[in-house]
């Protein structure tokens, strides 16, 4: 009996021992959920990477219009955040890291590829982008672009704001073109009138004319053309390719 009645005390106690313990990690877990290191408590605790087209100040003032989490950061879901960066024409992905003790996020965002450049007259600045998925980019936060980029350039007025990725693709094909064929670098192409097309190379100026598929099989022309065109270079204005059936010097009479 009394052996019964010592282990009655013992599971007593041990009973009282496993409740304290369990009001005591509680306690401890919710003083620790408290703790500023698991929230963030600033969108000073935010760093931004790779972004080269989009200023940092752009995009830290899309995310605060999100307000701060008021769970630990690790909780939060960061999907609106990620939209809200993805409102910035030039930005293609957001990846977000979280971090805790201090609570912190690092924002790795990937951005869209330039491809073309539009201006509107080729000592101006930049008025457009568009990049490889026919997107557009405009405006002074934006542009000119970094130099790293290397781009077509295409001088054009306002019709450019109606292309798509149709448009850009025949561009880069037509560069591709005139690039192989002419064993030069395109300096830009003048569409201001798309009906009569002209591209700048490096020593000379072809005349186009209209962009429809007769234009390639003119553009291949340039191989047998080059050499004779170089005995007369400084005295030529351009090379007219407009003509399915013939080629004509376009003489500098200044």
């Amino acid at each position: 009996r009394k052996e019964r009645k010592g282990k009655k005390i013992q599971n007593f106690i041990k009973g009282i021992l496993k409740f304290l313990t369990g009001v005591f990690i509680i306690f401890i877990a919710t003083y620790s959920f408290k703790l500023n290191g698991w929230y963030l408590k600033s969108y000073d605790n935010v760093t931004i990477i790779n972004n080269k087209i989009t200023k940092t100040a752009k995009i830290r003032k899309e995310i605060e219009r999100i307000p701060l989490p008021n769970v630990p950061i690790f909780m939060k879901n960061m999907d609106n955040l990620v939209k809200q960066i993805q409102k910035l024409p030039p930005i293609d992905k957001v990846y977000v890291r979280r971090f805790i003790f201090p609570g912190r996020i690092i924002i790795f965002v990937k951005e869209k590829i330039p491809v073309i450049t539009i201006k509107n007259d080729y000592e101006k600045e930049p008025v457009a982008v568009f990049t490889k998925d026919g997107s557009i980019i405009e405006g002074p936060d934006y542009l000119p672009l970094p130099n790293e980029y290397k781009t077509i350039l295409v001088l054009a007025s306002t019709e450019y704001k109606k292309w798509g990725l149709k448009e850009i693709n025949d561009i880069k094909k037509m560069t591709n073109y005139i690039e192989t064929f002419s064993q030069e670098k395109i300096v830009y192409i003048d569409m201001h009138n798309n009906k009569d097309i002209y591209a700048k190379l490096e020593t000379t100026t072809l005349r186009l004319g209209k962009p429809d598929e007769k234009m390639y099989d003119r553009i291949e022309r340039l191989p047998s053309i080059i050499p004779e065109l170089r005995k007369v270079q400084n005295d030529v204005k351009y090379v007219d390719l407009s003509w399915d059936n013939a080629t004509y010097l376009k003489l500098d009479k200044g």
